[in-house]
């Protein structure tokens, strides 16, 4: 009987995830199918040194390891910040690869370059995380938060791998190497390959208005960071706007695509309306369709399906869960009310 290594099958099937993706969207998902395809080599690499000590992998293996910290990262900031990414990113895994030529008489200098990569990206996209997702569908800006923090926390986990192994080889020689990169990459890779997947989801194939949809208002002054007269004025005109361009019903709409319409930085709209409202700009939004949608329900024979589309949302359950919170009832009985009313004022 054939043996394979099971880092090689799940190998195999992240190649095929990444092919996947690259025939789906072939422009916006290169980030993400690069970083699939690292994860899937160096899940290969694990695989082969299950069953084969080669020079040559030991060589690339912490190569490989090193841009998975950088890949993700790569594929989470353009949700915040138009533009590449800056090419000094990936100076570190390419000291770690001409470190791996040094590595048989000096290994310390990978290790904790390994450590420190995972552990500066797994912070610095916690703290990525902290900041407004201005490309990011502002329905799914919730679930682009939760994912971009389990990329942290991933990258966290891995660096605590990679401290086990390096004091594995200084305390056991490298005994149990093997079992701790295999045991980790099986877990750790996986994962995040799925949170970048679902992240990248939340970000819409376009982010270029229609002409047609919109109209620029006149600019607002730059609103002071502390100014509170600024953030109301901030906030009323966004209210004077979502009216009358509604436009709450794109479902794609982003805080990007909204700070250049109304031609304000993306963190003065997102801070404006959590200082005056208490509450997040997707859930501000949200507000707008289940109007829009309480609205069609007592007006129309639309079934539900057809009106949360029409309002703006993609997904019925976000449209059930924020129906819910903001009236009470689940939309089919709130239809049932408004119809029992009209009947009884009859």
């Amino acid at each position: 009987m054939i043996y394979i290594p099971l880092p090689m099958v799940l190998s195999l099937l992240l190649m095929l995830v990444a092919g996947l993706i690259y025939l789906r969207r072939p422009e916006s998902g290169k980030p993400v199918c690069g970083f699939v395809l690292v994860c899937a080599v160096s899940l290969s690499l694990v695989g082969l040194r299950w069953s084969l000590d080669i020079a040559l992998l030991r060589f690339l293996q912490p190569a490989v390891a090193a841009l998975i910290p950088v890949l993700a990262w790569c594929c989470f900031m353009p949700a915040h910040r138009a533009g590449s990414v800056s090419w000094w990113h990936f100076s570190g895994p390419a000291a770690v690869l001409l470190g791996s030529f040094i590595y048989p008489w000096w290994p310390w200098p990978i290790d904790v370059a390994l450590v420190g990569l995972s552990l500066v990206y797994g912070v610095a996209l916690w703290r990525l995380s902290t900041q407004p997702a201005a490309y990011v569908r502002l329905e799914d800006s919730r679930w682009f938060v939760l994912n971009e923090r389990l990329g942290a926390g991933l990258l966290l986990f891995s660096a605590l791998v990679d401290a086990l192994l390096a004091i594995d080889f200084a305390v056991f020689s490298g005994e149990h190497v093997l079992t701790i990169v295999s045991a980790a990459h099986l877990i750790m890779l996986p994962a995040l390959v799925a949170v970048v997947i679902l992240a990248s989801r939340t970000m819409p194939s376009l982010t270029v208005l229609s002409p047609d949809n919109f109209t620029d208002p006149e600019p607002l002054p730059l609103a002071a960071e502390n100014d509170d007269d600024a953030r109301c004025q901030i906030v009323a005109r966004l209210d004077d706007l979502m009216c009358e361009h509604k436009w709450y019903l794109d479902t794609d709409l982003t805080l990007d695509r909204l700070a250049r319409k109304m031609m304000i930085p993306a963190r003065q709209i997102s801070r404006a309306v959590n200082h005056v409202h208490g509450e997040n700009l997707s859930r501000f939004v949200n507000r707008y369709r289940v109007e829009h949608a309480k609205t069609l329900l007592i007006t129309t024979d639309q079934s539900v399906t057809e009106i949360y589309l029409s309002a703006g949302f993609q997904t019925k359950s976000n449209f059930n869960r924020e129906f819910a919170r903001l009236t009470g009832v689940t939309p089919s009985a709130f239809r049932r009310q408004g119809r029992d009313s009209c009947s009884s004022l009859q």
